[in-house]
């Protein structure tokens, strides 16, 4: 499956060192959980292939990355191989799995990711090209947490399921004081029976001062 996948988006020259992540991955799961995920075809299938959907829509060559909440390390790690001249930034708060990270990063030899721990409005002033996240909040929060992280000129882009309408809201113009504005949306079929739909934002001008906010006002009166 992730073979013919990766030959049809002429990605094959990368099949053997996805293949080493995935195997890695799982024998790091089997004493630290990474991931509920068992099966390594299921594994190809939800971490890998589901990673590497955007990326005929998406410019990942050449950026500076930031992947907020990247859990273990999916979509940052599988970018990374695959757009190795680009820097990738993979941010969790949860701190076994940056060791993971750092552990896979040195026995893969990957030399275009670093580890950040923390909470992405806690870290600081720096940066970025482009700010991904897969599966970590709601879009209103997502939305303020990560604007201040772009750069004037830079995206974010958000993997979403099918449920993304209910997360949007009416008048894209209550986002407007985070100085993002929404530049598209777009499916992809991961299975027969799942879709993925994607959402990018672009910096049009800086993000105003107050935000973000403390994450419990965030979570208690989101911005929209």
């Amino acid at each position: 499956m992730l073979k013919e996948f990766l030959e049809k988006k002429s990605l094959i020259e990368y099949y053997e060192k996805l293949i080493q992540l995935r195997d890695l991955t799982l024998e790091y799961n089997k004493t630290t959980n990474l991931t509920a995920i068992r099966n390594p075809e299921e594994f190809d299938l939800k971490n890998i292939i589901d990673s590497l959907l955007p990326v005929e829509e998406f410019d990942f060559n050449e950026k500076t990355i930031l992947d907020v909440g990247t859990g273990g390390g999916f979509p940052g790690l599988v970018l990374a191989i695959i757009f190795p001249k680009s820097k990738f930034y993979l941010l969790d708060s949860n701190n076994k799995k940056i060791k993971w990270i750092d552990y896979a990063i040195n026995e893969l030899n990957i030399s275009n990711v670093e580890t950040i721990y923390g909470r992405v409005e806690d870290i600081d002033t720096q940066q970025f090209d482009v700010v991904v996240s897969r599966a970590v909040a709601s879009l209103p929060i997502l939305l303020e947490i990560v604007s201040p992280k772009i750069k004037l000129g830079g995206k974010a882009l958000f993997y979403k399921g099918v449920n993304l309408e209910q997360e949007t809201p009416e008048d894209w113009n209550k986002i407007s004081p985070l100085g993002l504005v929404k530049k598209e949306i777009f499916e992809k079929k991961l299975d027969i029976e799942t879709n993925r739909t994607f959402i990018v934002f672009e910096k049009e001008k800086e993000t105003k001062k107050e935000y973000p906010r403390m994450y419990s006002q965030i979570k208690k009166k989101p911005i929209y």
